[in-house]
């Protein structure tokens, strides 16, 4: 019984063995391709909004922690100045920048002031009159 098993691996040809690499590869490089054909449409959508996102997530950042009786439309015709006033790329990398500056302010603070949003939402009118101006 020994011996059948032995004579039986003996006499597996080379080719099969190839065959069977060249299988494998196959599969492989076609997993690649469908992992990359899944995962490439997210990260190009992501890149395109990338800017809109992180605004709207500053933006409602702002509105929970501002005063409740603080009007929430002062707050978006700010944001929204900013982000139209950012149309070149320059201007959308800057903007994107003081977002990510204005987020990680935010993240030590709890509650803002009426006053401390007012000299926000002044910075942030005026990062977007700069960038406007040539």
């Amino acid at each position: 019984m020994t011996q059948s098993i032995c004579e039986s691996r003996q006499r597996r040809p080379l080719e099969d063995d190839a065959g069977k690499l060249g299988r494998a590869l196959r599969r492989r490089i076609w997993l690649v391709l469908l992992l990359v054909a899944l995962l490439a449409p997210p990260l190009i959508l992501l890149r395109a909004y990338k800017l809109e996102l992180i605004h709207t997530v500053v933006l409602n950042s702002v509105a929970q922690k501002a005063p409740t009786d603080f009007p929430r439309r002062q707050i978006d015709e700010a944001f929204s100045f900013a982000l139209e006033e950012a149309e070149t790329p320059a201007g959308k990398d800057a903007y994107l920048l003081r977002l990510l500056e204005l987020s990680r302010r935010l993240e030590k603070i709890q509650f803002l002031t009426r006053a401390d949003l007012e000299e926000l939402l002044a910075e942030v009118r005026n990062s977007g009159a700069e960038r406007s101006v040539p």
